[in-house]
């Protein structure tokens, strides 16, 4: 999901295969600028001169447990737009089943 306030607060998060976890980047934008946290404040990114740090490293089992969490407090994903195409395909289909059914024919689609 992009934002496009040059103002806004953004967490993304990394699977890291060799550390059997996840990276956890909690940044700041300020005039466009990106700041990461790094330990109690926020760095600016191009201070780094390469790949910056993670703010948080967490284990498989811990962003389980996050994700359980976020869920049980009433949290739930986004839809994306390919489940939404797939669900409007079956839609339609459903619907081409049931006027063969009860009407004997399918109307064309425009």
């Amino acid at each position: 999901m992009t934002n496009e306030d040059p103002n806004r607060d953004e967490i993304s998060i990394q699977r890291d295969v060799m550390c059997r976890g996840f990276r956890v980047y909690v940044s700041k934008y300020t005039e466009g600028k990106r700041h990461v946290l790094q330990g109690d404040k926020f760095e600016k990114d191009e201070a780094f001169g390469g790949p910056i740090d993670s703010s948080l490293m967490i284990s498989n089992d811990n962003a389980q447990e996050l994700i359980d969490w976020l869920w049980s407090s009433g949290l739930r994903p986004a839809v994306s737009r390919s489940i939404t195409g797939e669900l409007a395909a079956k839609d339609d289909h459903i619907a081409d089943l049931r006027a063969l059914v009860f009407k004997g024919k399918i109307e064309p689609k425009p």
